[in-house]
């Protein structure tokens, strides 16, 4: 999650200059994923047999870890399309430059808090972590909401650096807390449960968007990303209150991919056994 969030922090400003259809940008963005076939095509390492197609099974998923399904739909909606329509705002209020800047802050702020993060939900409730982030994120867009177009560029950029760091860090943390939750054998089939949970949030989120950015101007996915934080941390509360946190929770420590143990603690032993608990999922899930 790390070097992911810092790829895209640093990502838009290759693209920085270039008219919208100059062709460079597409041909960085293919040279760039070109090369990151190579680690995978000449690795030697044999890639563990893969598992059985299982169903979706939502209703399972909710039923395991209710917080972690919220929190992976509310990371979706607010960050879908206030992402998408940041940029626009940021070049409409402060010229076309900034648009580079608003996007790569948002991922520069959850680079600088996502381990942080992670280390904590280590040690304490994990939804708390979630409902901290949130409401980071839903402070930093009601400023932004009620000052919109009267803040200096650096200050409307580092307080969207602020909204970054809160919400592009708590889906993370939710797959985390399906981790500590998942049946064996089950963890693949759970994360990619909330993957698609994710998907739909992000597909519902600009859909809410556009009538709100014709009534209220683009300024106005500022007051839907508040409110739509502010849910998802009611909602980690109320989950608290419903339910005790994890008593067995793994600290962060990288695993390879590809290895015994993490096919195991993924997919289960094979044998209808629990599977040895390792610290992948929470790994693979946050930091």
């Amino acid at each position: 999650m790390v070097l992911t969030k810092g790829a895209l922090a640093l990502g838009p400003y290759l693209s920085f200059g270039y008219a919208p259809d100059a062709p460079e940008p597409w041909m960085i963005a293919a040279m760039l994923a070109a090369l990151s076939m190579l680690p995978i095509c000449f690795t030697a390492t044999v890639q563990p047999e893969p598992p059985k197609a299982q169903p979706l099974a939502l209703v399972d998923l909710f039923a395991t870890a209710p917080a972690a399904v919220i929190g992976s739909f509310g990371a979706g909606l607010v960050n879908g399309g206030v992402l998408a329509m940041a940029p626009l705002y940021a070049a409409q209020h402060y010229g076309p430059g900034a648009a580079t800047e608003f996007y790569s802050a948002a991922f520069l702020g959850s680079l600088l808090l996502q381990w942080p993060a992670g280390r904590l939900s280590d040690r304490i409730d994990r939804r708390l972590v979630i409902a901290g982030l949130a409401a980071l994120a839903a402070l930093a867009a009601f400023a932004l909401a009620l000052w919109s177009g009267q803040l200096r560029e650096w200050s409307a950029v580092a307080i969207f650096c602020v909204w970054g760091a809160g919400a592009l860090s708590f889906y993370g943390i939710a797959v985390s807390h399906m981790a500590d939750r998942a049946e064996p054998g089950k963890l693949a089939q759970s994360a990619a449960g909330l993957l698609f949970v994710w998907a739909a949030g992000s597909i519902a989120g600009p859909m809410m968007l556009g009538p709100l950015a014709d009534g209220f101007g683009i300024a106005g996915m500022f007051w839907f990303a508040g409110f739509a934080a502010l849910a998802v941390t009611a909602a980690m509360f109320w989950r608290r209150q419903n339910r005790e946190p994890a008593l067995e929770k793994e600290q962060f420590a990288p695993q390879i991919g590809t290895s015994i143990a993490a096919g195991e603690i993924a997919y289960g032993d094979g044998e209808g056994g629990r599977a040895q608990p390792g610290a992948a999922p929470a790994g693979q899930a946050k930091p």
